[in-house]
């Protein structure tokens, strides 16, 4: 299976269209089905820094809600006081009871409503402790994914993603999701989401090539694709 990246209706509906809210309540049933929100805690911790005197600063690309970050975050101790959450999405649709929580959590929230390579670009202050991404660096194509990764390296000591497994699997299981009840924008992109994943070493192979940075990527359950970056040697 070649990978395919095509356009997905929910990035094209109005943030309030209804078949876009109904979309995002799928995602989060979509998220569960997969795992997502058991493997995320176990990944971010072994990515965030065991000093936990200094304050964080943690960017999530492509938040959307922040339902499934809120959840993740409770499931790990609270980070350092002072730390910063920098939740990037190119729609406002950050749901403000997952703000509450993550605040609630300890964290210094902060929306930024912009295309992720734009924002990374103008991005200033001191490196990143940590940026990571859910169901999102699929939807860059080769050329893309290889300026948003570089953009990535420059400003963080780690990265993390979940994406979705290139697989006949993944899409046997798009074809259930009508019995999940899911609507068809959900189930359009998820196809989609399928052909534009990932499976063996191809986020890796596009990473910046360095020996300062420990990659590891491999899938994981039954649909999704793991990849992590951690930098050896810190700058």
């Amino acid at each position: 299976m070649d990978r395919v990246v095509q356009p997905e209706l929910l990035d094209t509906l109005s943030p309030d269209d209804k078949d876009a809210l109904r979309s995002r309540r799928d995602l989060r049933r979509i998220n569960r089905i997969m795992g997502h929100y058991r493997r995320w805690p176990k990944l971010l911790e072994s990515l965030l820094p065991l000093d936990r005197r200094t304050p964080w600063r943690v960017v999530e690309l492509g938040a959307g809600d922040a339902v499934l970050s809120a959840e993740v975050w409770r499931r790990l101790p609270g980070p350092p006081p002072g730390s910063q959450l920098f939740l990037v999405d190119q729609h406002h649709v950050v749901a403000d009871q997952s703000i509450a929580a993550l605040t609630g959590l300890g964290w210094s929230v902060e929306l930024h409503t912009s295309e992720a390579l734009d924002w990374l670009k103008h991005l200033t202050g001191p490196e990143v402790t940590l940026i990571y991404a859910n169901l999102f660096v699929h939807h860059f194509d080769p050329v893309r994914l290889a300026e948003l990764l570089g953009q990535v390296a420059q400003r963080t000591k780690a990265f993390g993603c979940l994406e979705p497994r290139r697989c006949r699997r993944g899409l046997l299981g798009v074809g259930c999701l009508r019995l999940f009840v899911c609507n068809a924008v959900t189930q359009h992109d998820a196809r989609r989401s399928v052909w534009a994943g990932f499976r063996d070493c191809e986020i890796g192979a596009t990473w910046p090539s360095s020996g300062e940075w420990a990659l590891n990527e491999s899938p994981v359950g039954l649909f999704s694709h793991q990849f992590s970056a951690a930098r050896r040697v810190p700058r």
